[in-house]
């Protein structure tokens, strides 16, 4: 919320012109100091998207002309209706606002000084963002600041000048046996990475399971990933992440196929006592759940009764998620992946395990291709390594 509070006039006054040229210079400001918070933490930097700047300066136009700092419109609106209202699709966002401060460095202190606006600024899977500024002088906090973050659902909307990085290699050889192959390699740039499983078209459709292992533990944030979800519910996907004190972490789901706007969630502590659900959750809505004890825990989602094959995805975020990761679902070779995203702060090196065939369910899957990518910070995905031409 910046150092300034909330006002609870929401008397209408005449702002000063937006998008004068201070504006565009504080968007550009408030975005490098952004990357520059980012960078020290060895985070992708963020790239300016247009219509999340949009959505921020409307958002910003508001808060000035009727006198006001919330993150509700004055007509009612959400973030997300002002995100959506740009045509922006997008599998996560973020708003910021702030009031008062009357430079970027200044908002920007106060934001990097909450946890909550530190946590968005700072939020590895964040790949785009927008940023509004507006004048009243005649407005209780003159100053008000939006900023708006996105990752997208499909291509990047805007492009960073992100360093080239050195191609990650795999360390050991590939080791494939009794329906399981493992990989070992040496991650030494940091960012955010993505290992995406899929199925040759003349392999058979069914289960499989990727396990990521590695001693340093995988850093703090989260991570997200997802498969095929196979018709009426009958086989579910699941993740599992590791808790290492107790911790409050946030869910949520989406359904990349627009088949489905619900799927059901249950977590369970060593797959066993559950914790949360079964229950019903909107796909695209950021859940919280409530802090859970130290331990391992398993999240599985399935489709509606009746419903037709689709593909989902889960994110789980919070601090304090390390050490290994195992995901798996049902895959064919037509209808989707199967993927986990997942950031590295340092150089490390992360075991792979990919589960398959009979040995690994009824209904194992044929062998599986394993690519390594990795997010440069403009929103798309470059290739590091295959299992297919590594």
């Amino acid at each position: 919320m910046g150092a300034a509070t909330c006002s609870s006039s929401t008397t209408p006054t005449t702002p000063t012109t937006p998008n004068t040229p201070s504006t565009t210079e504080y968007v550009a400001e408030v975005l490098k100091l952004v990357n520059a918070e980012r960078a020290k933490v060895s985070l992708n930097p963020l790239c300016l998207s247009t219509q999340l700047t949009q959505a921020a300066q409307l958002h910003s136009d508001d808060m000035a002309t009727n006198n006001f700092m919330s993150h509700t419109g004055s007509n009612g609106s959400k973030f997300s209706d002002r995100i959506e209202q740009t045509g922006y699709q997008y599998s996560r966002a973020g708003e910021n606002v702030a009031a008062g401060q009357t430079s970027p460095a200044e908002v920007m202190n106060s934001w990097m000084n909450s946890e909550g606006h530190r946590a968005n600024i700072l939020t590895p899977e964040f790949t785009e963002l927008g940023v509004g500024y507006a004048l009243n002088s005649n407005a209780q906090f003159k100053h008000y600041w939006t900023q708006v973050f996105g990752t997208p659902m499909g291509a990047a909307t805007c492009s960073s000048s992100a360093t080239p990085t050195t191609p990650t290699t795999p360390t050991t050889p590939t080791s494939c046996l009794d329906d399981a192959c493992r990989y070992s390699l040496n991650i030494s740039t940091p960012g955010f990475y993505v290992a995406r499983v899929s199925l040759p078209q003349e392999q058979r459709e069914g289960q499989w399971g990727l396990s990521i292992n590695n001693s340093s533990g995988l850093s703090d944030g989260g991570f997200s990933s997802g498969s095929v979800l196979r018709e009426n519910g009958e086989a579910f996907g699941f993740t599992s992440f590791y808790l290492t004190q107790p911790t409050a972490i946030q869910l949520e789901v989406q359904e990349y196929s627009g088949k489905m706007q619900q799927l059901s969630v249950q977590i369970k502590k060593n797959n066993q006592d559950a914790v949360f659900g079964p229950t019903t959750l909107n796909v695209g809505t950021l859940t919280s759940i409530p802090t859970l004890d130290a331990g391992y825990y398993v999240a599985a989602v399935k489709s509606p009764e009746g419903a037709a094959r689709g593909y989902f995805g889960i994110g789980i975020y919070g601090p304090n998620i390390q050490s290994s990761v195992d995901i798996g679902g049902m895959i064919d070779p037509t209808s989707g992946l199967g993927f986990i995203g997942f950031p590295v702060t340092k150089p490390i090196t992360v075991d792979f395990a990919l589960l398959f065939g009979q040995n690994y369910s009824t209904i194992g899957s044929g062998q599986p291709n394993l690519e390594i990518l990795r997010n440069p910070g403009d929103g798309n995905l470059v290739p590091v390594w295959s299992s297919v031409s590594p």
